[in-house]
């Protein structure tokens, strides 16, 4: 694969119509003129660093990091209707081209012309691009749209770290909600991984802060540094989700938090694959959305990469309908995979649909086990945990040219949960997918993947300290966007 890179998915764009003026006369584009009147004629730009979206208008856009920056140029003329005349021919120029323009295909006469070609720009500037056309009655018209071509974005790596899993949690919440206090908080607990990972994409539904705090039988209270953020970080009378049951967080810890001024809903099921359940189809959380993936609940690896693609893969930004999907939870590894019964209907009322997302060995081995489920969900399964959360990311931001399309991305170590956990739920409210490193192999995936990101990229999240995500591994990632160590940022939490 070279430099270039090209995907294009050309989104249904209304046409720009221009006027002309003839013999003294300004009809409207496209309207009847007896022969007599104006052309019309749209364009849209399509770019790599905005695959899914083309431009009505002028175009600004950053150089991608490796190669130039490939513009398409989708147009489309047309006569009157009723004018009786055809478009007879196109061209189409832009004022300073990395490579030789492809020839345009040639025009068959018509009422409308449709057609494309690429613009490549390996300097920052102020290009035109100039589409023209004439008809068989005599008329021409050039319509010309401007691109700004920008400086790439420099790559800025930011590690976040704490004293211990909840001063981690805290340092990431400071960061996603600095400017403005969450709509809710989600509160699970910090010893173990499966009620907070299921609980992601609820704290993306609900703009929500994802807090831990020890849990287990004979805990009574928050902690300290806990409480202190939940009250600077949620204003009163707003809602706390309490995650698993009382064994989970005791009734005393609910307790606590009502009497700070909260309202609680505690989502739980007997187990954690019930909790998740509660989650998914609870109508004061995720209300049964229309996708579910499904991962491991008793081994992390696999399924941290869950979390932000679950918030993310399934919703658009212009939508205000759209939900997360929920993560519901298998058991064991591939050899010995299975479901809860109550989980196994749950999936069941999905497969219809075609709605299944399984991450990782164990949960694809689990949902073939179900009667008719083969072909009907989407398996991500890689041959390790770092493959694995490289395939995600490729299913959630990727496109066919291999490029990750987004701003953010986050590293956490493969070897332990607390900083992968807290950093899903910050990299679920960012909108960019979690890449696990593996301290024997630092050139491995993360590497690939912060260099995949050849358009959009402007942050790597690191999450843990030094001993989590060793510095040259930082070094690495640094060196693979020929980026120096000015652009490394240390955010300690303090707690």
């Amino acid at each position: 694969m070279g430099s270039t890179r090209r995907i294009r998915r050309r989104a249904a764009a209304a046409a720009i119509l221009s006027s002309l003026a003839v013999a003294g006369v300004v009809a409207e584009a496209g309207a009847a003129s007896a022969g007599v009147g104006p052309l019309d004629m749209s364009m849209t730009f399509t770019t790599h660093q905005q695959a899914a979206k083309d431009w009505l208008g002028d175009l600004t856009a950053p150089l991608p990091k490796h190669g130039p920056l490939e513009v398409g140029v989708g147009f489309s003329a047309g006569t009157p209707t009723g004018s009786g005349a055809t478009i007879t021919s196109v061209s189409f120029s832009c004022d300073w081209v990395h490579k030789p323009v492809a020839p345009l295909p040639g025009i068959t006469p018509g009422s409308r012309v449709n057609g494309s070609a690429d613009c490549s720009y390996d300097q920052p500037g102020f290009y035109e691009v100039t589409v023209s056309a004439s008809s068989s009655d005599g008329l021409t018209y050039s319509d010309t749209m401007n691109i700004t071509v920008k400086a790439p974005v420099a790559l800025g790596v930011d590690r976040y770290y704490g004293l211990s899993r909840y001063g981690t949690a805290i340092g990431l919440t400071q960061q996603e909600f600095s400017n403005t206090p969450a709509n809710a908080v989600v509160l699970a607990r910090g010893d173990e991984f499966a009620d907070a990972l299921a609980g992601i994409p609820l704290a993306k539904a609900k703009n929500a802060a994802l807090l831990l705090t020890p849990g287990g039988p004979g805990v009574t209270n928050l902690d300290a540094t806990v409480q202190t953020r939940l009250n600077s970080v949620l204003a009163p009378g707003n809602i706390v989700y309490i995650l698993g049951g009382t064994s989970a967080i005791p009734t005393a810890v609910e307790n606590q938090v009502k009497g700070m001024g909260y309202k609680v809903v505690r989502l739980a099921g007997s187990t954690r694959t019930g909790t998740a359940l509660a989650i998914a189809t609870d109508p004061r959380a995720l209300n049964n959305p229309a996708h579910i993936v499904v991962a491991r609940g008793d081994d992390f690896a696999d399924a941290l990469a869950a979390g932000p693609y679950a918030a993310n893969a399934f919703t658009s930004v212009a939508s205000t309908t759209d939900t997360p999907a929920a993560i519901v939870l298998s058991n064991g590894p591939a050899a010995s995979a299975s479901l809860d019964p109550a989980t196994a209907a749950y999936v069941r009322t999905k497969l219809a649909g075609s709605e299944v997302t399984a991450i990782g060995g164990g949960a694809q081995a689990a949902l073939n086990q179900l009667p008719g489920a083969v072909g009907k969900f989407v398996p991500i399964v890689g041959q390790d945990r770092y493959q694995t959360m490289f395939m995600v990311a490729q299913h959630g931001w990727g496109t066919a040219d291999g490029a990750l399309h987004a701003a953010t991305m986050g590293v956490a170590t493969g070897n332990q949960f607390p900083d992968a956990l807290t950093g899903g739920a910050f990299m679920a409210l960012a909108n960019g997918p979690l890449l696990l490193s593996d301290p024997a192999s630092p050139n491995g995936y993360a590497v690939t993947a912060v260099k995949a990101g050849l358009y959009d990229l402007s942050d790597v999240a690191v999450f843990g300290g030094t001993h989590a995500v060793s510095q040259e591994q930082v070094t690495d990632i640094l060196t693979a966007e020929q980026t120096t160590s000015a652009n490394y940022r240390d955010h300690n939490s303090g707690f």
